[in-house]
């Protein structure tokens, strides 16, 4: 995948929002395909493997979380990077859901072109870094489950960051008060984001190992 040209496929039930998210998109060189619905994104994913998707939460029929639930339980689709871009404002209990951990991030609407622009390549660039270290793990390790293992706690880590920052976003607005329930949900994400970061660390630590010569000695 190439951070300056991507294939992102958008899901919402709002044609309006379709048509911008696509129109401010392809000006920025990714190649954009529209679904008003997550029974049409799923017909589209039968032959489709974009590099993002940007999933709606409230949508009529099946809404954003079950489409994610029904994307996940499809092999081959197991592992595409899903971001939910809703209007939808990031709630605590939501942070605390078990399924959250299957999105790459959580983008709160309303948007601007600069805010999309610089929020996708934002992703896009975790991605690329991410299919580096994946290769490298692939070359110096060879474990599939290595190698899955650092992709999971990778995407949790960034999804846990982004999260810490709308809620710290919150608690700047409200001016702290009657904000138990956030200060709560932000020591909840540093505590995630510690988790993962140590994870991670650990096992690129083991892929250090293995490159550095003198490691056995």
């Amino acid at each position: 995948m190439v951070e300056s040209m991507a294939q992102i496929l958008i899901v919402d039930d709002e044609p309006d929002i379709v048509i911008l998210v696509q129109r401010i998109l392809q000006k920025e060189g990714h190649e954009v395909i529209g679904a008003e619905s997550g029974t049409q994104a799923l017909e589209i994913l039968k032959n489709l493997k974009p590099d993002l998707i940007l999933l709606d939460i409230m949508m009529a029929r099946i809404d954003g979380w079950e489409t994610l639930k029904l994307i996940r339980e499809q092999e081959d689709l197991k592992s595409l990077p899903v971001a939910m871009l809703t209007a939808k404002m990031l709630m605590p209990e939501d942070a605390a859901r078990q399924d959250i951990t299957e999105l790459l991030d959580y983008i709160q609407k309303p948007i601007t072109k600069d805010s999309l622009t610089s929020k996708v390549s934002e992703i896009l660039g975790v991605l690329e870094n991410l299919s580096q270290k994946k290769l490298l793990l692939k070359q110096e390790i060879g474990s599939g489950d290595e190698i899955s293992a650092y992709e999971i706690v990778s995407r949790a880590e960034n999804l846990h960051r982004s999260m810490l920052k709308t809620f710290r976003g919150m608690f700047d607005v409200t001016g702290g008060e009657d904000s138990e329930s956030l200060r709560e949900a932000i020591q909840s994400q540093e505590r995630a984001i510690e988790i993962f970061r140590a994870k991670r660390r650990a096992i690129e630590k083991g892929l250090e190992k293995t490159t550095d010569p003198d490691a056995n000695i």
